[in-house]
């Protein structure tokens, strides 16, 4: 609002505000350096950071022609405002009860099927306060161990990468998008979050830390085990590994173009020759780049990877050769294995392509290993995770829940020192470089 000013009175229209910039053009011409001082104005003018702001958010979103219609098949689409709820933020800092969201959503005068995928967020908002619990050390460390010692795109190239994916100047521009949504406002969409997440882990290599401490730093909903969580499922190092792989380049979020043109306004004159040629501007004509005044490369950066099958096979062979070297932390059947607090072992589901592997690249079972899993602890985590995901139409499911996760890791305390000094135990020599001509290596810490 208009209401929001500085030392110099200058409001909040302001161009490329980002936080850590030396300046903005507005402060520059202003004489006060608004960014450094200032940066998180423009979110403030983004929210309604009151209860009744919240409150307002929850009605509108339940009502028959709010938000909640359209969530659950159109939740996806980043180009429309109202398709989500935006209520995260008020959930995070305890401006709205998730008991007063899901009674909302309960009431709300529409079929059930209409509610159940938003009424299922709330319970996996449980489940990661849950998993924290079991995985105290998850914000740093991989609940399966082994990951943290994956080769990993490093040096020069790997602070090109991360400065390009944080700064929103990738050359694609969905990620683009996302990114700088974030820096604006301190929030984005979860499609989009998760295109960014994906960018990072499968595409460019590098590890779910890096991105989870951005997104920790950026986001206004950034929730200590709702964000180690994803971003553990998103580096495939978590409890769960994410089943899929989005395409950055696809605009399958934004169909309509309008999410690009709003944060990517560089290229927003292509969308007169398409939206995917938007999506995808080193597609476009010469004369095309003309027409929409864009040179790639000055005007809009080049995209940092040009082959996007060949950067996930470096990816995958990254995996690959770090599983070969820890078969102590898989199945017989190529399943990862996962150390509970109790001390107990349990197995963890791990996609296909990274059970049946050999470092030629051929798929084979791996070998029988010795280490036994524990099956009847691995039966009460999936009954865990089978209340919680039935909890909507449990009244009292959430101490049916606590009362079998004691069960599970009532010496909780005790035994989680004594897992990460196991963890502290390994050999702590990572596989050898991808390429030659340096060390690459990340070592456990």
């Amino acid at each position: 609002p208009a209401s929001l000013t500085v030392d110099s009175g200058l409001g909040l229209a302001m161009d490329g505000l980002q936080p850590g910039r030396e300046t903005c053009r507005r402060c520059k011409e202003a004489r006060v350096d608004l960014c450094r001082r200032h940066w998180a104005l423009p979110i403030l003018g983004e929210w309604d950071c009151s209860e009744k702001g919240g409150l307002h958010l929850v009605s509108e979103f339940a009502k028959v022609t709010g938000g909640l219609a359209l969530y659950e098949k159109a939740r996806s689409r980043a180009d429309l405002p109202n398709a989500t709820s935006r209520l995260s933020p008020y959930l995070r800092f305890g401006v709205v009860s998730p008991r007063s969201l899901h009674y909302a959503l309960r009431d709300a005068a529409l079929p059930a099927e209409a509610k159940q995928v938003m009424s299922r967020r709330l319970f996996w908002r449980d489940l990661a306060y849950f998993q924290h619990w079991c995985f105290p050390q998850m914000s740093t460390r991989s609940v399966r161990p082994h990951h943290d010692l994956q080769e990993w795109t490093s040096g020069a190239e790997g602070k090109q990468f991360l400065k390009a994916w944080t700064t929103g100047y990738t050359g694609y521009p969905m990620v683009d998008a996302a990114m700088r949504e974030m820096a604006q406002t301190g929030w984005m969409n979860q499609a989009v979050r998760i295109i960014a997440a994906g960018f990072l882990t499968e595409f460019l290599n590098l590890p779910w830390q890096d991105g989870h401490k951005w997104f920790n730093d950026q986001l206004i909903d950034a929730d200590a085990p709702i964000n180690a969580m994803m971003w553990q499922n998103a580096g495939r190092a978590g409890v769960d590994q994410w089943n899929f792989v989005v395409d950055p380049e696809a605009g399958s979020q934004d169909p309509t173009g309008e999410y690009v043109k709003r944060w990517v306004p560089e290229v927003a004159r292509l969308r007169a020759f398409g939206v995917d040629v938007m999506h995808r501007p080193w597609t476009a004509t010469p004369s095309q780049l003309k027409a929409a005044g864009i040179d790639l490369g000055a005007t809009y950066p080049n995209r940092i990877i040009t082959d996007l099958p060949a950067a996930r096979e470096k990816t995958v062979r990254a995996m690959h050769r770090m599983l070969l070297q820890h078969p102590e932390w898989r199945t017989g059947s190529g399943h990862d294995v996962i150390m509970l607090a109790t001390g107990q072992y349990v197995r963890a589901h791990t996609r296909p392509e990274f059970r049946f592997i050999r470092d030629d690249g051929t798929l084979t079972p791996l070998e029988q290993r010795d280490r036994p899993v524990d099956e009847a602890v691995e039966e009460a985590i999936i009954e865990i995770h089978d209340v919680l995901a039935d909890a909507p139409r449990q009244k009292n499911a959430d101490l049916m829940v606590t009362s079998r996760v004691e069960k599970v890791v009532r010496k909780n305390k005790w035994h989680e020192q004594a897992m990460y000094d196991k963890l502290e135990r390994m050999p702590k020599q990572a596989p050898a470089p991808i390429a030659a001509g340096g060390d690459r290596r990340r070592r456990w810490n």
